[in-house]
């Protein structure tokens, strides 16, 4: 309905653990906050994935986080994860994730030895799945925007990923989009 805005940590923050490794999931923060007058109205952890592959460099990059989240109700979201390796394709994921049945840690200045029940989620897309015509791996940039677009003749919605180029020639930037024929919950 538009009253809620939220931000998210693309990782944990330095006093609530690690960042993603290929061993360690990284728990980021999620804060929900009331659009009109500013106020947080909760704060949540989503765990993200630990890291997909491993870096064919050596001491290469290797890092996996929560890029965006998409409403889709209240408190129902589609998360965006994405994991990087120096020399490795990306990793994109998609997941159906909710605030409803997590914790409010808002309280919690830490979340290390803390008891705290995470965000729900559940794998929708794996986009390392898909493939082009000929049979061979989609190529993905980096993906880090999600959003509805419009709504098709068939009344299906459409869901669209984006990429930017970051200013740079090595990368472009891409639009994909999806139609979804079936509804998110």
């Amino acid at each position: 309905s538009g009253g809620r805005v939220l931000a998210a940590t693309e990782n944990a923050l330095a006093q609530d653990g690690p960042v993603a490794t290929r061993r360690e999931s990284s728990d980021c923060r999620v804060v929900v906050f009331d659009h009109a007058s500013g106020r947080a109205l909760g704060q949540y952890v989503y765990r993200a994935d630990p890291v997909v592959a491993p870096s064919l460099a050596p001491n290469g990059l290797e890092t996996n986080g929560l890029a965006d989240l998409l409403a889709v109700d209240e408190d129902l979201f589609v998360a965006v994860e994405r994991s990087f390796s120096a020399g490795s394709r990306l990793s994109i994921r998609l997941y159906l994730t909710q605030t409803a049945g997590a914790t409010d840690v808002s309280a919690l200045d830490t979340l290390r030895k803390a008891e705290y029940v995470p965000m729900h989620k559940r794998l929708l897309l794996d986009l390392s799945d898909l493939t082009n015509d000929d049979g061979s791996p989609l190529w993905l940039d980096n993906i880090e925007a999600v959003s509805f677009g419009p709504v098709l003749p068939s009344g299906n919605r459409t869901l669209i990923l984006v990429a930017d180029n970051n200013f740079r020639d090595s990368q472009q930037t891409q639009f994909l989009a999806f139609e979804i024929v079936e509804p998110l919950h």
